[in-house]
């Protein structure tokens, strides 16, 4: 996360691979680190520019948190606003697509 925080996103997103790979490895599936990471990664992946795959982790994170701790907890409630920002990143670009200008008239 620091990586992020400093604005070194390729690396950053390297890492967070790497981390989840070992989590994938060495814990069981539902295990609150990889949501944690997961919801952590969801986000850099929406700074990089990559909603859909950032969207993908991000209800990996839900399913696990939902699955693991109460509605009320904070981890549950903060992937809960990661997920909504990424649907409304989707949304504006899926937005934007609706209304351009298409490069042919065929389309």
């Amino acid at each position: 996360m620091l990586l992020h925080d400093q604005g070194n996103l390729p690396a950053a997103e390297n890492e967070f691979r790497q981390a989840l790979a070992v989590y994938d490895k060495s814990l069981p599936a539902d295990h609150q680190y990889r949501a944690s990471a997961l919801m952590h990664f969801a986000r850099l992946l929406v700074d990089r520019g990559k909603p859909d795959e950032a969207l993908a982790k991000s209800n990996e994170s839900l399913d696990i948190w939902n699955a693991t701790s109460t509605p009320s907890s904070p981890y549950t409630a903060q992937a809960h606003a990661i997920h909504a920002t990424h649907w409304r990143i989707w949304a504006s670009r899926a937005k934007r697509l609706k209304n351009s200008t298409p490069l042919c008239r065929c389309c």
